[in-house]
């Protein structure tokens, strides 16, 4: 089990990071190498600079930080092990997430079902005759069209398309 350290609420609602996340090193066998178990470390705790300050960041503004490998890594591993559910679980895992965020980083960019092939020609003038008819009922555009893309990759390439259009 990895060593928690206190840290101020921008690395989540539990204020708590593993250490073996603040290593500059990206093997964990550091920590061994100095004779200790990781557990017999003990890592001075930092005082919550929200408290001291105020919490002048918006909670949206927290919650829109960029993911980072490592947490793609520990999303990909979970949903391995248990399947794509239980997403407060995986969130649980990764501090500063929640179970929302977390599904939608594996449906949207993760979920190896995902096609992440440019659009042929073809796909691009199906997609906008889709559009005209339906509207931006992107799911339904999306099951119509197959090639097992993301909602959100059909919305930006018709965005794009429109954008290229005017």
């Amino acid at each position: 089990m990895a060593q928690m350290l206190n840290m101020p609420s921008r690395f989540g609602s539990s204020g708590r990071i593993p250490i073996c996340h603040l290593l500059c090193s990206n093997d964990e066998s550091d920590i061994s190498s100095t004779g200790l178990l990781e557990s017999e470390l003990t890592v001075p705790t930092v005082p919550s600079l929200t408290h001291d300050l105020g919490n002048t960041g918006s909670p949206k503004s927290e919650s829109r930080k960029r993911w980072m490998p490592w947490e793609d890594e520990i999303v990909v591993t979970m949903v391995q092990k248990q399947g794509p559910r239980k997403w407060n679980q995986i969130a649980e895992k990764i501090p500063g997430r929640n179970g929302n965020q977390v599904r939608l980083r594996w449906t949207l960019y993760l979920c190896p079902d995902i096609s992440k092939e440019k659009f042929t020609p073809e796909q691009d003038a199906r997609l906008l005759v889709l559009q005209s008819v339906y509207g931006n009922n992107w799911k339904l555009i999306g099951a119509m069209i197959g090639a097992n893309r993301s909602i959100n990759d059909i919305k930006n390439r018709y965005h794009a398309l429109s954008r290229k259009r005017n």
